[in-house]
């Protein structure tokens, strides 16, 4: 018997094997008088290893293809299933999209400030030549410019004029000028921030399978996920486990991942972290079986009756509960 760990159909721990695809192994051969021992093997390994007959039946969450079927035999259905989504729960923050937006701006930003603080001296130096002689601002130039920069940044962050208004015509246009800078000012800024805060929300939104499209994506390698997703010609990372690409999802690496939903659903079960929700499209239906080797014919018509007879009597019902309806 080869497996490969997949919960929850085949766990392992040491020597000991357990898991729905297990235990309704262990019924079919008890029922049929059969003497086996369990070896484990990596999933691409396993299958080459029942391709070549060194292994009697395997068993692994294996789906049956097309290109399966040419290299080896499948019984009749052990469960049917379906690719399924999982991406992170957390949404994209405030505080987030606002690191993210001066991270991303950070040059511009710098420069923006250098410009805003010149203009700010030049405008206050100005204002203070032109309102000087009319007692707004002192006369001193040590003293009067200090009020003048008062004048200058209360006026262009939209506040106010402060303690001082300007007398002079002239002055008053300036005020003008300086007011409506420092609106259309926040405003082009207050526009930007808010663009990053919803690109960022998109960024990590997922509702379907199209919104895989320009995100990385994380499957396990060699299986029917990897050859569904590399045909979808997504940005796509291979893990020899799936445990290592919920890795890649908990450090942010991939925007998803994508994988038989029985074992998605087993893991956000049983997750006490709650990290990852499961996106509501399921796609590519599939079957799972157990694999014998071309040749085999008596042994696989054995186990599909057995796999029959269990469906009939609802043995095969209360081996899925089990292990799926906890």
């Amino acid at each position: 018997m080869g497996v490969s760990e997949i919960k929850p159909l085949v766990y392992k721990n040491g020597d000991v094997f357990s898991g729905f695809e297990i235990e309704l192994w262990e019924r079919i051969a008890n029922n049929l008088g059969l003497k086996y021992q369990y070896k484990d093997y990596p999933f691409s390994v396993l299958l080459k290893k029942v391709a070549s007959g060194e292994v009697d039946i395997a068993l692994a969450g294996i789906t049956e293809t097309k290109e399966r079927e040419e290299k080896f035999d499948f019984t009749h259905s052990s469960m049917n299933s379906s690719l399924l989504i999982m991406a992170p729960r957390e949404k994209a923050s405030l505080w987030g999209s606002i690191k993210n937006f001066f991270a991303v701006k950070y040059k511009k930003i710098v420069l923006a400030i250098f410009l805003l603080f010149l203009l700010i001296f030049l405008v206050a130096n100005g204002i203070w030549l032109i309102e000087r002689e009319t007692g707004v601002f002192n006369e001193s130039y040590r003293a009067g410019i200090f009020e003048s920069l008062w004048w200058t940044v209360s006026t262009v962050t939209t506040v106010g004029y402060g303690d001082y208004v300007p007398i002079s015509y002239l002055g008053r246009w300036v005020a003008v000028f300086v007011m409506l800078f420092g609106i259309m000012l926040f405003g082009i800024y207050s526009a930007e921030l808010a663009a990053v805060i919803t690109t960022a929300k998109l960024k990590h939104k997922i509702d379907t399978r199209e919104d895989l499209f320009g995100k990385r994506v994380a499957t396990k390698a060699g299986t029917v996920a990897e050859t569904v997703l590399r045909q979808m010609r997504l940005d796509l990372i291979t893990t020899k486990k799936i445990e290592q690409s919920y890795d890649l999802l908990k450090q942010g690496l991939v925007s998803a991942v994508v994988f038989d939903a029985p074992v998605l659903l087993n893991y956000c079960k049983n997750d006490k972290k709650k990290a990852f929700v499961l996106v509501n499209d399921m796609f590519y239906p599939q079957n799972y079986g157990f694999a014998l080797p071309h040749g085999r014919q008596g042994l696989k018509e054995k186990i599909n009756i057995e796999i029959l007879r269990l469906r009939e009597t609802g043995d095969f019902d209360e081996i899925y509960k089990k292990w799926f309806n906890q």
